[in-house]
């Protein structure tokens, strides 16, 4: 290939992306967001049955570990009800002064993996609105340009990102 080719198609490509990288499915560390700690409220479905939540993670340790607490504002049974991952992997569900060890957070536990901070990216894609759809094994994850998530599914759950604040 010529470089006068190789130069028209480099244009083409600057043209059909808009003059940069936002309207393009740009290449990235797309976990890298989820490894420093942040808080994300979310609207969603978990096991077939509508919630919405605050979840807030620590940012991720030497080890790869972090520690995640997601307090429920619905459904109306679930109200105030909050379930805690620690960075050890132990997992804790409590009801006001109520506090019950791992096997009754069980069918939580999606939630915990909803944000994932590695994975291998096997489709990028833009969508209809224009945002950029990263998939995987197990999840799918959806940016708005700015690279803040506005979607995130994965096995057994799918949430919409209400607001995505980074701590």
């Amino acid at each position: 290939m010529g470089k006068s080719t190789s130069f028209a198609l480099f244009l083409a490509l600057l043209l059909l992306c808009g003059g940069g990288m936002q309207g393009c499915a740009a290449q990235g560390d797309y976990f890298d967001l989820f490894r420093g700690g942040f808080s994300a409220e979310l609207k969603g479905e978990l096991n077939g049955v509508a919630f919405s939540a605050l979840l807030v993670a620590t940012p991720v340790d030497e080890n790869g570990a972090r520690a995640l607490t997601v307090t429920f504002y619905a459904p109306q049974g679930l109200l105030g009800t909050v379930a805690h991952r620690a960075a050890d992997g132990g997992v804790t569900l409590s009801v006001g002064d109520v506090v019950l060890a791992d096997a009754a957070a069980k069918g939580l536990a999606p939630l915990f993996d909803l944000f994932p901070t590695t994975g291998e990216v096997r489709q990028v894609s833009i969508t209809e609105e224009g945002y950029t759809k990263v998939e995987g094994d197990g999840f799918a994850l959806t940016f708005l340009p700015d690279g803040t998530p506005i979607r995130a599914a994965g096995v057994q759950i799918t949430a919409d990102v209400v607001r995505f604040e980074t701590v």
